[in-house]
C-alpha cells in the first residue's frame, strides 16, 4: 500500500518541475511564443482604442481648463498639460517594455530564491523530491494484517488527496500566467486613463494589480521552501518498549519486535501530518495574492 502513496508523492515531485517552470518562464517565449503573438494582436487593437480614449480625455481636460476663467490666466496649467501629454505618449509607446520589466523583476526574485534555497540548480533543474521515509516503511510493516487494511484505506484517501492538491496548485500557477496575459492584453485601456486626474486611479490600480501578480511567484517559492523543511522533518515517532522476544510477521516474513504497541497510531499520525502539510501548501499558494497585499501593502 505504501507504493501507492510513493507513486502519489512521485507524481507531486514530477509536476513540481512544471510548476517551477511556469513560475520562472519567459512569457514572450511560452509555448514557442504562439500565445504571446496572439496577445500582441489583441494588444495592438486595444492600443488604438486606448489612443481614442486618450484623445477624448485630452479634449475634456482642455475644455475644463478653458471653462474656468482663473485657469486661463495661468499659463503653467497648459504647460503642465503639454508635459503630461508628452509623458503619456512616451509611456504608451513603451507599455510592453514597462510590463515585461515588472514581470521579469518578480520572476527574477523567485528564481534567485529557488537557487539560494537549493531547490533549483544553475541549469534550471528542480531538486526537491518528496519520498516516504524508511522509518515509515518499517513502521507500516510492524502492524498486523487487519491494521494494515485500515491503514491501506487511509493511504488510498491520502494519495487521492495529494493528487488533487497537486492539480489544484498547478491550476493556481496556470491561472496566474493566464492573468498576466489578460492584464497585458488590456493594458492600453488602463494606461490611457493615466492622462486625466479623475481616471488616474484606474491606472494606479492596474499597476498595483500587475505588480501583485508578478510578486506572487516570490511568495509561492517561500511557501515551497517552508513545505520542503516540514516535509524533510516528517518521520513517524517510533517508541517501542524493550522487546522480550521477536516474532516473524505472517505475511511479510519480516522479523519484528514483539511489543509494537502504538505503531498503528503513530503511522496514522504520520499519514495525517502529510495530508495536513499538503493542505497548508495548497491554501498558502491559493492565497498568495492576499499575502503579497499584506506584506508589501499593495
Amino acid at each position: 500500500m505504501l507504493d501507492i502513496l510513493a507513486a502519489a508523492l512521485e507524481f507531486f515531485s514530477e509536476k513540481m518541475e512544471i510548476f517551477i517552470s511556469l513560475l520562472t518562464c519567459d512569457i514572450t517565449t511560452f509555448q514557442s511564443g504562439s500565445i504571446w503573438a496572439g496577445i500582441r494582436l489583441f494588444f495592438n487593437s486595444m492600443l488604438s482604442v486606448g489612443m481614442s480614449i486618450a484623445a477624448i480625455l485630452i479634449l475634456v481636460s482642455v475644455i475644463d481648463s478653458t471653462y474656468k476663467y482663473t485657469e486661463i490666466k495661468r499659463p503653467t496649467v497648459y504647460f503642465r498639460m503639454f508635459l503630461e501629454i508628452i509623458i503619456f505618449y512616451t509611456l504608451m509607446s513603451h507599455i510592453l517594455d514597462v510590463l515585461l520589466m515588472i514581470y521579469k523583476f518578480g520572476s527574477g526574485l523567485a528564481k534567485n530564491a529557488l537557487m539560494a534555497t537549493g531547490m533549483l540548480d544553475a541549469e534550471g533543474n528542480y531538486l526537491m523530491h518528496i519520498t516516504i521515509s524508511e522509518e515509515a516503511r518499517q513502521l507500516y510493516g510492524w502492524n498486523s494484517w487487519y491494521e494494515q487494511i485500515g491503514l491501506g484505506a487511509v493511504i488510498i484517501i491520502l494519495s487521492i488527496w495529494i493528487v488533487f492538491a497537486t492539480i489544484s496548485v498547478l491550476l493556481v500557477v496556470y491561472g496566474r500566467l493566464f492573468n498576466l496575459f489578460m492584464l497585458v492584453a488590456v493594458s492600453p485601456l488602463t494606461f490611457a486613463c493615466s492622462l486625466s486626474h479623475p481616471t488616474r486611479r484606474v491606472f494606479y490600480g492596474y499597476l498595483k494589480t500587475f505588480l501583485t501578480v508578478a510578486l506572487e511567484a516570490l511568495v509561492i517559492v517561500a511557501a515551497l521552501y517552508v513545505f520542503k523543511i516540514f516535509a524533510a522533518a516528517l518521520s513517524p515517532n517510533i517508541e517501542l518498549k524493550p522487546g522480550l522476544s521477536i516474532i516473524t510477521h505472517f505475511f511479510t516474513m519480516e522479523v519484528v519486535p514483539f511489543d509494537t504497541e502504538g505503531s498503528c497510531e503513530a503511522m496514522i499520525k504520520y499519514l495525517f501530518e502529510i495530508g495536513f502539510l499538503f493542505a497548508v501548501l495548497m491554501s498558502v499558494i491559493r492565497g498568495a495574492e492576499n499575502i503579497v497585499n499584506r506584506i508589501f501593502g499593495i
